[in-house]
């Protein structure tokens, strides 16, 4: 194979290796100022030189005045990632994940068909209907204050010290528990503040229409979502708890408490 080295104008009877000749310099001989031998590209397909990328298998052949190069290409694979398997990780994840959007596209879907139909006129309420609306808004009001403070205990009393418990050095609970416990739980306390703000800076919201109580839920569509995603990660919240009851630590507090019971 020829040298990856040329001389400019050198003597085809010298070799470019050849500590006797005076071609072993960096310099030509033809010229009468030396100069440094300038490598210029190669034009010369057949010499041109290759680095074969991954996934290439190359063979060289050699003669005395030719090199031919050949090359096979194969498909390269690329080896699978070791974190693939983690979209799992909080019991089939990806799963609960393609249920939810099914949910909230089949509840935007049903919505946007009431949009479009037309509403039938209200007919006048008798003195019987009207009081049994002002009962329902009123219990509808009295409920949702009541879910209020319901969320927002459990917010106070287990969510937050659970999450501080999380960040000890060998806590009770797993922090990839937390999510699967508490994870609507924010955005369900503001929708019933959301609702609830609603009602009460109404003086007269014991008044209200029932086609006024049905345009707040109206305005809600879309807050009112997330009961669809409670619903559909209901039944993993189920596992998590009974999982973790089932824990060695929370059976042994199970036996010192039940002598106290009785």
């Amino acid at each position: 194979m020829d040298g990856l080295l040329d001389f400019e104008n050198a003597d085809t009877d010298h070799s470019p290796l050849d500590n006797s000749s005076t071609s072993s310099s960096l310099f030509t001989r033809s010229s009468m100022v030396s100069r440094p031998v300038v490598h210029k590209p190669i034009h010369d397909r057949n010499r041109l030189p290759f680095i074969p990328r991954a996934g290439h298998g190359t063979t060289i052949t050699s003669t005395h005045n030719t090199t031919t190069i050949t090359t096979t290409t194969t498909p390269f694979s690329p080896p699978p990632s070791p974190r693939k398997s983690s979209t799992r990780h909080f019991f089939g994840r990806s799963d609960l994940q393609r249920k939810e959007v099914k949910a909230v596209a089949l509840w935007h879907h049903v919505m946007s068909r009431y949009h479009h139909e037309d509403i039938t006129p209200q007919r006048p309420l008798t003195v019987k209907d009207a009081a049994l609306a002002k009962f329902v808004i009123l219990e509808l009001y009295t409920t949702e204050k009541s879910y209020h403070r319901l969320l927002s205990m459990i917010q106070t009393k287990y969510a937050e010290p659970m999450e501080a418990a999380s960040k000890i050095k060998d806590p009770l609970i797993k922090p990839s528990d937390l999510p699967a416990l508490f994870r609507h739980l924010p955005d369900m306390i503001k929708l019933s503040e959301k609702i609830l703000d609603y009602f009460e800076p109404n003086p007269v919201w014991r008044d209200m229409q029932p086609v006024q109580v049905g345009r707040v839920f109206r305005q809600l569509e879309n807050d009112l979502v997330i009961f669809l995603r409670y619903a559909t990660h209901y039944q993993t919240y189920l596992k998590t708890i009974r999982r973790a009851c089932n824990s060695v630590f929370v059976l042994k507090i199970e036996q010192v408490k039940m002598p106290e019971r009785e």
